[in-house]
């Protein structure tokens, strides 16, 4: 049935054809009812966008399928030390820039520009991604997204773990993404993170993190523009 604010009912009861009851509490955004299930090990992500007063609810997938996922290798193949302009647009490419960054290659004074969606992983989410620490550049996100991506409690955030004082990223979507810590974009922010949303589920309630935030964890300087439409669950939480 649908209830108003109050609680009263104000439509008849509705069937709906496949739901599976979840533990994970359903969020309303942009006109639709989404949540997360999990089934033999399977996650997906499904939602409710009929809200009529009468007839019948259609279950519709709000997962983007896939394209060309990453196969869990990384090629910096594209960067050259005297270039300050990279463009990345396959898993592959942002996989070896977290090489470099990780391999401590700051990218300070370079800019990386997202041509392309990119996906981490396809359904099985067997793929986990390692942040980026210390990140100095700039990475422009173009609105493009990065999808399904997985992390750990042991990694420490979503794309970057940590932003440096003069890292910058901007306008990026973290979507169908499944995080255990930290925040989408980042767990530690320093920089400056501006116009990014994030469209994806970020839970420290079963990895042991308290703190857990959709768009960084910890803020030490500015966000702007930045929206969460994902859930995020802990103890101490925070959209942004």
């Amino acid at each position: 049935v649908i209830a108003d604010g109050s609680g009263n009912i104000i439509s008849g009861v509705k069937s709906v054809e496949g739901m599976v009851v979840t533990d994970c509490e359903p969020i309303f955004a942009d006109g639709k009812l989404q949540w997360i299930r999990v089934k033999d090990g399977e996650i997906s992500f499904e939602q409710i966008t009929d809200f009529k007063e009468s007839g019948t609810w259609e279950i519709s997938d709000r997962v983007v399928e896939a394209r060309d996922p990453w196969d869990g290798t990384s090629d910096t193949s594209w960067y050259q030390e005297e270039k300050t302009t990279f463009e990345i647009s396959t898993p592959e490419q942002l996989a070896g820039l977290a090489e470099l960054v990780n391999g401590g290659n700051t990218f300070a004074e370079k800019k990386v520009l997202l041509t392309n969606d990119i996906f981490l992983n396809d359904e099985t989410y067997s793929n986990e991604w390692t942040p980026m620490v210390g990140w100095e550049g700039t990475f422009l996100g173009n609105a493009y997204g990065i999808y399904n991506m997985y992390t750990t409690d042991e990694a420490s955030g979503g794309l970057f773990s940590s932003i440096g004082e003069n890292g910058k990223v901007i306008a990026v979507n973290i979507s169908q993404g499944l995080l255990e810590a930290g925040g989408c974009i980042a767990d530690e922010n320093y920089g400056i993170i501006a116009m990014c949303n994030n469209y994806s589920y970020v839970c420290g309630a079963y990895s042991g993190w308290e703190m857990t935030g959709g768009i960084c964890n910890t803020n030490y300087n500015w966000v702007y523009g930045c929206k969460n439409y994902g859930t995020v669950c802990g103890s101490y939480v925070g959209g942004i």
